[in-house]
């Protein structure tokens, strides 16, 4: 059971990221330590975990079962603020939309199609990286 203030969040897994971003990943990004694996985030925070049941896992897999599969590049890197270094497409154009209809969203789907790197103080992280020589320049 899921702690009463839990939020959950849809991500999209992308497996073939995890050989260019792991190490990285492990060092700045919290939920690698978790366990998450390199993943677009498609909603977060999406519920609170407790409330998710058979009826919204339903309600998910019908709203993505309409969505056809669709190929994108990750080969861009960018930065939200100083905080979130994330790679993604470098032409916008790849990103997806969808219209969602679960009653729990209250907003348009939106899969920006960027994998979080790190977060937190990412920019004092990858510049000691790039002096150890970990990270290109």
């Amino acid at each position: 059971m899921a702690s009463p203030h839990a939020q959950s969040a849809l991500i999209l897994e992308v497996p073939e990221a995890e050989p260019a971003v792991q190490r990285l990943r492990e060092r700045l990004d919290a939920s690698a330590l978790l366990g998450v694996p390199a993943h677009i985030t498609v909603l977060a925070p999406f519920i609170p975990a407790d409330a998710i049941d058979a009826a919204v896992l339903g309600q998910l897999d019908r709203l993505f079962a309409a969505v056809s599969r669709f190929r994108f590049r990750l080969d861009h890197t960018g930065w939200f603020s100083v905080e979130v270094l994330w790679l993604g497409p470098q032409e916008p154009g790849t990103r997806q939309s969808r219209s969602c209809g679960l009653k729990q969203l209250q907003c348009p789907l939106r899969i920006a199609g960027v994998v979080t790197v790190g977060s937190g103080d990412v920019d004092v992280a990858v510049q000691a990286q790039k002096a150890d020589g970990q990270v290109a320049q």
